[in-house]
C-alpha cells in the first residue's frame, strides 16, 4: 500500500506528469475514433447488403416463375419472418429531355419492401402509411394528358404508365455543403411531372439480342442517405419487372430470373433458415417447377452480407494496418513517461536511499515508479475513453464545425458511400485500446523503476 501512496503523491505533486497523460489519452481517443468510424463503415455496408439483397438469398440461376407462390410456403414456416421476391436489371432511364441514365432496376413487392427500414423511412411521400406503386388521381391526369398530346387520341386507364419510385439523387443533387438533398423540391419535381420515363434494356431471346423498353410515372422519391440507392436505384413492381425482363413460358405465364431474400423470426439463426429455405426450394423446384435434383441443387443459398464480404475484409484490413501506425504514436508516449520518470528517479535520489536505508526493498522501490506510470497510464486511458467516446458521439457535428471554418464538406456521401460518418462507438476496440495506453505507461516508467531499485542507499545520501 506504500508504494500505491506515495505513487499516488508523486503524481499531483509532479505536474509534469501530465504530459504524460495527456499522450496517453490523446493515443486512446485517437485510435477509438478511428476503431469506431471505420466498424462503423463495415457495419453500414453490411445493413447496404440486408437491405439490398437480403438476410439470407436465394439464387437459383435460371429463369423461372411462380415466385409468389414461393414466397406464400417460405412465409408459412415459423422460422421465417417474410420473404420477398426480387428481379434486378441495369438499365438506360429516360429522365427529360437530354438526361438519360443508366439505373439499376429493381422489380419488388412494394407492400414488402417497404418492411425494410433504410427504404420505409426514405420515403418523401409515402412514409406514414402504406406504400403502393399506383398514380394517384393527379398523376393519371398529367400522364394521360402527356400521352394523348404524344398520341393524338383518347388514353385510357389500360394505356397509362406504371408508377415507379425513384431515387432522390436520379431527380435532383445534394447540396454541395450539406451533402443533403431538398426533399420540397424533389417532391415539387414529382408533382409536376409532364412526360413518362422511358427505360430501355437488352435481353438475349431465342432469336439473339433484343431491345425492350418500357414506360413509368415517377410517383415517389426514396432519399435513403446510400449514395448507391439514391443515385441508381429505380423501384418498379415486380409484375412488370417480370414481363419487362422474362418471356412466356409453355404455360402461358412469365419466367425471369429472379432472387427472393428471407429475414428471419426472432430468435432464429442463419443457420437454421438456410436449413429450411434449402428443404423448401428443393420441392418446390421438383415439385412445381419440374426440375430434377441436382439442377434445383444448382441454385445458390447465401447470406447478403457475403456479397459485400471481400469489400469489407479490405476495410478491415485498412483498420488493421491504421491501428498499427496510431499504434506507434504509444511509442512516442512511452518515451514521454520515460523521460520524465529517469528525471525523478535522478531529482529523488535523497529520497530513494532515505526509503532504502530504513528498510525498503529493492522490488518495493521499484514498483513505487511501476505504480507511478500505472497511475499515468490509468488516469490517461479513462481520459482518453471519455474524449474517444465524446468525439465518435459527436463526429458529425464536429465534421460540420470544421466544414464551415474550411468552406467545403469534409465528408460526402459520393465518395464515401453513406452520407453520414458512423457515430457507433465500436466497444470491443475501446478495451483493448485502453489497456494498451495502460500497458505503454508500465513499459515506460519499467526502466526508470529498474534504475531506481538498483540505487544503493550509500551512493544517494553521500553528499547529504
Amino acid at each position: 500500500m506504500v508504494q500505491i501512496f506515495l505513487g499516488w503523491r508523486y503524481l499531483w505533486r509532479r505536474r509534469i506528469a501530465m504530459l504524460g497523460m495527456l499522450a496517453v489519452a490523446f493515443c486512446v481517443a485517437l485510435l477509438i475514433v478511428v476503431s469506431s468510424l471505420f466498424t462503423g463503415v463495415i457495419e453500414a455496408y453490411n445493413r447496404f447488403a440486408d437491405e439490398q439483397w437480403g438476410q439470407v438469398v436465394l439464387h437459383p440461376h435460371m429463369e423461372w416463375g411462380h415466385q409468389e407462390e414461393l414466397v406464400a410456403e417460405l412465409e408459412a414456416l415459423p422460422s421465417v419472418a417474410w420473404a420477398l421476391p426480387v428481379a434486378e436489371e441495369g438499365g438506360l432511364l429516360y429522365v427529360d429531355k437530354g438526361d438519360v441514365r443508366g439505373v439499376f432496376l429493381r422489380g419488388t413487392d412494394i407492400n414488402r419492401q417497404v418492411r425494410l427500414k433504410i427504404f420505409g423511412k426514405g420515403l418523401l411521400r409515402q412514409n406514414e402509411g402504406g406504400a403502393s406503386f399506383d398514380l394517384d388521381s393527379s398523376a393519371k391526369e398529367s400522364a394521360r394528358a402527356a400521352l394523348a398530346k404524344r398520341l393524338g387520341r383518347e388514353i385510357n386507364d389500360e394505356e397509362l404508365p406504371t408508377g415507379i419510385i425513384v431515387g432522390a439523387g436520379i431527380l435532383g443533387t445534394p447540396d454541395e455543403f450539406t451533402d443533403e438533398y431538398n426533399d420540397n423540391k424533389l417532391l415539387d419535381r414529382v408533382a409536376n411531372w409532364s412526360r413518362p420515363m422511358v427505360v430501355t434494356l437488352g435481353r438475349q431471346g431465342d432469336e439473339g439480342a433484343e431491345k425492350r423498353t418500357a414506360q413509368f410515372w415517377p410517383i415517389d422519391v426514396v432519399d435513403s442517405g446510400m449514395h448507391e440507392i439514391d443515385t441508381r436505384t429505380v423501384y418498379i413492381p415486380f409484375d412488370s419487372m417480370r414481363k419487362l425482363i422474362g418471356r412466356r413460358n409453355a404455360d402461358g405465364a412469365y419466367i425471369c430470373r429472379a432472387d427472393i431474400q428471407v429475414r428471419a423470426a426472432d430468435g432464429v439463426d442463419e443457420a437454421a433458415i438456410k436449413r429450411d429455405l434449402q428443404q423448401t426450394w428443393m420441392r418446390f423446384a421438383t415439385e412445381r417447377l419440374g426440375l430434377s435434383q441436382f439442377q434445383a441443387a444448382q441454385a445458390g443459398i447465401y447470406k447478403g452480407r457475403e456479397m459485400v464480404a471481400e469489400f469489407t475484409r479490405e476495410i478491415r484490413k485498412q483498420l488493421f494496418v491504421l491501428q498499427m501506425i496510431l499504434g506507434f504514436i504509444f511509442i512516442v508516449a512511452a518515451a514521454l513517461i520515460f523521460v520524465i520518470l529517469i528525471m525523478m528517479v535522478v531529482q529523488k535520489r535523497k529520497d530513494i536511499g532515505i526509503i532504502r536505508a530504513v528498510g525498503m526493498s529493492r522490488s518495493a522501490v521499484a514498483s513505487l515508479f511501476l505504480w507511478y506510470g500505472g497511475w499515468v497510464g490509468m488516469l490517461g486511458a479513462m481520459a482518453g475513453i471519455g474524449l474517444g467516446i465524446w468525439a465518435t458521439k459527436n463526429i458529425n457535428s464536429l465534421e460540420s464545425f470544421l466544414a464551415s471554418l474550411l468552406g467545403f464538406k469534409i465528408w460526402k456521401s459520393g465518395v464515401y458511400f453513406i452520407r453520414e460518418i458512423p457515430s457507433e462507438v465500436a466497444w470491443s476496440a475501446v478495451w483493448w485500446i485502453a489497456a494498451a495506453g495502460l500497458i505503454t505507461a508500465i513499459l515506460g516508467a519499467l526502466l526508470p523503476a529498474l534504475r531506481a531499485a538498483r540505487l544503493a542507499p550509500v551512493e544517494a545520501l553521500r553528499y547529504e
